[in-house]
Order: structure tokens, then sequence, then C-alpha cells
């Protein structure tokens, strides 16, 4: 017998989801039902402009984003204030084709070491 409430739907789960980045960094993303969300600093651009667009995204109802290290660099200070004591959502920082720091996968490891309660890298 199957209980059709306990069921969540992979739309469902998908719909959940979204990705920041690059348009090369998100396409992949957008192949497999992800919300996806292309954005490039312009030469001479104002980083508040793109730290506000960033913010808005993350205002909306989605549980897990993936954002590019490039973007995340770009307004790492006022993610991290609005992302505070806040459940959802799940940020992480993912590499994008111009990625040249270790900032996803320092990320990566902190969330695992935060979910299992210690380091395995």
């Amino acid at each position: 017998m199957s209980n059709e409430n306990s069921s969540i739907s992979s739309s469902t789960i998908l719909s959940q989801v979204a990705v920041i980045g690059d348009q090369d960094t998100v396409v992949g993303f957008k192949a497999i039902g992800f919300d996806t969300f292309i954005l490039e600093k312009k030469e001479g651009e104002d980083p508040s402009i793109m730290a506000n667009k960033i913010i808005s995204i993350l205002r909306k109802s989605y549980k897990i984003i993936y954002i590019t290290e490039s973007l995340y660099m770009l307004a790492e200070n006022e993610i991290e204030q609005y992302l505070a004591n806040k459940p959802y959502p799940i940020l992480t920082i993912v590499p994008s084709s111009s990625s040249q720091k270790n900032i996803a996968f320092d990320s990566m490891k902190k969330l695992v070491e935060r979910a299992l309660g210690g380091s395995f890298f």
C-alpha cells in the first residue's frame, strides 16, 4: 500500500533548486531542470548592482541555491549577512570555468564538517 502524500515528485524537488552563474556554468544545470539565473558582471559595473541581483534571487522560495565562485566573491559580505540565521536557502558554491581559487572546495568542506561533525578531507 503506497501513501501518495509521502512521495515527492522530481519536478517538485527541481523547482526548489536554483543555479546562479555565468552562461557556460549554468547550461548543464538547466538541462536537468533546475531554475537558472545567468549573471555576468559587466566591465566597470558597480559590484553593489550584482549583489542586489543575487540577494533578490536568494529571497525567492528556493531551498538550495548553487552559485559560482566568482559571483559569490563579488557579494560575499552581502550574501553572508542575508543568510545569517536562516535555514534556507542552503547555498553551495560551485567552481566556474573561470575559477582560480578554492572557495568552492572550502565551502563544501565546511558543509560536510557541519553535517558530519568533523573533517574528512
